[in-house]
């Protein structure tokens, strides 16, 4: 009950990530949003660890949690602000949306766990909500929409598939609360590749909101959503626990249109549709299907 908990709670934070995202992203630029989020974070989550300890990895195990933090998380955060920055929060919600097929795909593909026909035939289903936002963004009607941010935020779910499929064991050895402030902590690093001193000018001219979704993103919607997500995978399925996922983009076109003022155009109400419809396909299709086939016990 209590994975199942840790799970939903992550996904809600993360339904309300490219709403914080999309607001900062208004005034600041995508560099700045990232150093606002992620340092604070990685600080955290390095007194965390001096706090708590660290246990000491296997060295496959530390190779691991580095491609997890560096392949799966950082790939995901800088993809993810740059394409913020160009969408609004409610295309990208839906865009996050591909998150739980790709990290079936991924777990079948490198975690050894099964491809099922439900899952392909809702990846395709998928993909073709995706294309549909994708040509939405291409005819330019659609005011703050992107085809550059469809495509960064789309990659942006790749690597959170990765870094779920690789991160998943380790949390189980070591625990999640260990694993996911390690992550974040080495995630931070690199940022400073991307992140020049015009990223830190705007800092002390932040307003009080601006630094109210700060404190939301580096501690509610990194630090805890990490280590929920990761005490989640330890006790189910790395495809059981994106399953719920879905979640994600109706919080975040909720809140896009509620606090962001966004409306939901024909591109997003059919893309996201679709990719709704592909990821409840790929997580129920073959448990509808088993559920059709079995034999009606009165005439057996």
């Amino acid at each position: 009950m209590l994975a199942y908990l840790a799970v939903i709670f992550s996904v809600v934070m993360w339904g309300c990530v490219p709403i914080a995202m999309r607001y900062l992203l208004i005034d600041l630029t995508p560099e700045t949003a990232m150093v606002l989020r992620l340092y604070p974070a990685g600080l955290l989550a390095c007194v965390i660890l001096i706090a708590t300890g660290m246990p000491r990895l296997a060295r496959d195990d530390v190779m691991r949690l580095v491609l997890a933090a560096l392949l799966g998380n950082g790939a995901y955060q800088v993809l993810a602000a740059y394409g913020i920055d160009g969408l609004p929060a409610s295309w990208t919600g839906m865009l996050f949306g591909l998150e739980p097929v790709f990290i079936a795909a991924a777990a079948a593909a490198f975690g050894g766990e099964r491809l099922s026909r439900s899952l392909v035939i809702g990846i395709l289903i998928a993909l073709v909500g995706t294309g549909i936002l994708v040509l939405g963004s291409a005819t330019g009607s659609q005011q703050d929409v992107t085809l550059w941010g469809v495509i960064l935020v789309t990659f942006s779910t790749f690597g959170w598939a990765i870094y779920t499929t690789l991160i998943r064991p380790v949390s189980a050895r070591y625990g999640p609360v260990a694993t996911a402030n390690a992550v974040v902590a080495v995630t931070a690093v690199p940022i400073m590749l991307f992140s020049g001193p015009s990223a830190f000018a705007a800092i002390p001219a932040l307003t009080a909101g601006q630094w109210g979704a700060t404190a939301f993103l580096s501690i509610f919607g990194t630090v805890l959503a990490v280590a929920a997500w990761n005490y989640a995978l330890g006790h189910m399925s790395s495809s059981a626990a994106g399953m719920f996922l879905y979640v994600q983009p109706l919080v975040a076109a909720i809140g896009g249109i509620l606090l962001l003022d966004e409306r939901i155009s024909l591109p997003l109400a059919v893309g996201g549709a679709c990719i709704i419809a592909g990821v409840l396909t790929s997580q129920f299709g073959d448990r509808i299907g088993a559920r059709q086939r079995e034999p009606d016990p009165e005439y057996t």
